[in-house]
Order: C-alpha cells, then sequence, then structure tokens
C-alpha cells in the first residue's frame, strides 16, 4: 500500500513548527492568518506539484477581488516559503513560478492621508490646551512620527530627559493565534503581545523639543518609569482603543477622519516641507532603507522640476 501523499497543509504544519525557532510570535501568526484566509482554500488540499498556471490564476483572482498588491505578494512569499520547504521533504516537484504582475496604473500609486496644515496646528493647540496622558501621546506621534503599535508600549522609563529624547524599543500589537499549534490553519484566537521593533532600524532614538520635555517631567514626578505613558497605570492602552481616542479628538473638532498612521504621515510630510534632509527623515521614521523614505514622501512638483533643470542649464552654461 502507498504511503499517503503530503499535502500543502502538511507541509505547512510542518514549516510552522520549524519556522518558530527564527521568527516573533507576530511575524508567525500573520503567516498562519494569510495561510488560513488564502493559500489553505486555493492549495490546501492540493500534493505532489502546484503548477505555474494555478499560481497565476490565484494571483490576478486576489487581485481583482480587490486585496492590494502588496498583501497579494506577502501572501506569494508565504506560498514560496512553504512549496520549497514541501520540496526539500520530497513532498512536491520543484517548479520555478515566474508570475507576470498587471501593470499599474498611474491612479493606483502611493495616495497617503496626510492632514491639512491648518486641522493640525487646530489639533495640536487642542491637545496642548487640554493636557492629558492620551492627548499627550497624539502630541508625541505628531512631533516625532511614532508608529501607533510604539506609542501604546511607549513607558515612562523610555523617555530619558538626560538626553532629551524618547527611545522607541518595544512595540504592541494584537495578533491572530492558532488555538491548536498542531492545526496553524484551524481556528484562531487573539492575544496582545509586547516585542522589540521588527527591524534594527526600528529601535531608535528621537530627540524631543523642549515643549515635550517639560510635559514629560510633569509626568515622570508622577508616575513609575513602568508605567505605560497613554494610560498612567502599568497596563498598556492596546492600539485599537487608542485608535478610537485619536477618533474622538478628531470628530469633537470638526477634522476630516484619518486612520493613526495618517498622523505619521504628516510629521513625514511636515519635515519634507520644512526642508528637512531625506537621511534624517528616514532616521527619525525608523526606515531600514532611505529609499522607503523617498518613495513614500518625496514626490517633486512641476516647479522643483524645473527649477533643477534650469540650475543644471545655468551650472552648466548650456
Amino acid at each position: 500500500m502507498e504511503p499517503a501523499k503530503l499535502t500543502l497543509d502538511d507541509v505547512f504544519v510542518e514549516w510552522v513548527h520549524t519556522k518558530a525557532y527564527f521568527v516573533k510570535e507576530s511575524t508567525l501568526a500573520a503567516y498562519c492568518l494569510n495561510y488560513k484566509n488564502h493559500l489553505k482554500p486555493a492549495f490546501g488540499n492540493v500534493s505532489g506539484a502546484i503548477e505555474e498556471s494555478e499560481v497565476q490564476n490565484f494571483v490576478l483572482d486576489k487581485l481583482r477581488s480587490g486585496m492590494s498588491r502588496k498583501t497579494v505578494s506577502d501572501v506569494m512569499i508565504i506560498l514560496k516559503m512553504v512549496y520549497r520547504f514541501g520540496v526539500k521533504l520530497h513532498a512536491f516537484e520543484a517548479r520555478d513560478w515566474e508570475i507576470k504582475w498587471p501593470t499599474l496604473n498611474n491612479e493606483e500609486g502611493v495616495n497617503l492621508p496626510v492632514m491639512d496644515v491648518g486641522d493640525q496646528r487646530r489639533l495640536m493647540a487642542y491637545l496642548r490646551e487640554n493636557f492629558s496622558a492620551q492627548n499627550f501621546g497624539l502630541l508625541l506621534v505628531l512631533s516625532t512620527g511614532m508608529r501607533i503599535g510604539e506609542i501604546s508600549a511607549l513607558q515612562f522609563q523610555d523617555i530619558d530627559l538626560d538626553n532629551k529624547c524618547v527611545l522607541v524599543r518595544k512595540t504592541i500589537e494584537r495578533i491572530y493565534v492558532p488555538v491548536d499549534p498542531d492545526m496553524p490553519y484551524g481556528r484562531m484566537k487573539t492575544k496582545i503581545v509586547v516585542s522589540s521593533p521588527k527591524t534594527f532600524s526600528s529601535r531608535r532614538a528621537i530627540p524631543l523639543t523642549k515643549e515635550l520635555l517639560e510635559y514629560a517631567k510633569h509626568f515622570k514626578k508622577l508616575f513609575p518609569g513602568h508605567y505605560y505613558v497613554t494610560s498612567c497605570s502599568d497596563s498598556p492602552i492596546e492600539p485599537r482603543t487608542y485608535r478610537n481616542v485619536q477618533k474622538r479628538v478628531f470628530k469633537q473638532l470638526g477634522i476630516p477622519p484619518m486612520k493613526f498612521h495618517g498622523l505619521r504621515h504628516s510629521f513625514a510630510t511636515r519635515c519634507i516641507e520644512s526642508g528637512c534632509d531625506y537621511k534624517t527623515i528616514s532616521t527619525i521614521l525608523g526606515h531600514t532603507k532611505i529609499g522607503t523614505t523617498l518613495d513614500l514622501y518625496v514626490h517633486p512638483s512641476d516647479e522643483n522640476k524645473l527649477d533643477a533643470i534650469n540650475k543644471m542649464m545655468k551650472k552648466q552654461k548650456l
């Protein structure tokens, strides 16, 4: 009797158990969630080989359904890693997929939410006038570009008054984890995890203005170092709850709705508009490569382009 052939589901289970030694819990949770939602329905029962045409159709179907190119790309990375692992286990025949991606239309480019300067001034004035720990957190984000997971995980001991900076050393997020570790594509539950930032560049020290340092001194006199900044307690406010704080403030001030990440985009955009150098902005934001900052935030206007051409012509006497 022939031994039962391993399916992609079987290979994924083995792969997850191996991968658990090398990646963060949150990363592994993302693998499991993406596999459960996207790869299992399409390929879970497949054994032997997955052909290029099947993968190509999968990609196009996901894009047509409205899934972003970035998300589909992330799912494809998981499929390739699991499949290669299956080849090593002799469960699958090696395949070299060459997937074609539709050309992006201009209107599908990056369109980051950024606050109007007037709205941002009004918001920051409100946060200063209505002094509280949660408002101080929003002011910190607008003045440092910190991510929501980073501000939620910030403790008073992470604010260095001597060196006049905030130390970004951890992040908090709610992740989906399998109820049964032996069935990582099965039923899931959520949990809160506090961990180190995903990349080395995300661990950074961000200088604080004199105003923010005065606010920080006030709080540090009142609360012990292990207390979280936005909750003033030894338990953090999780990101989804803190998003609601931001939404309420925006609604109260009549500012157009915006995702929390838009505060970070607004900080970066104001820095660019003020003529700050790109390398410095990239370091403050915690980007691994300056190219990420340039791609996201630096979009020269026609006036800037013409000015560059005129400078070149004048310099070269053409």
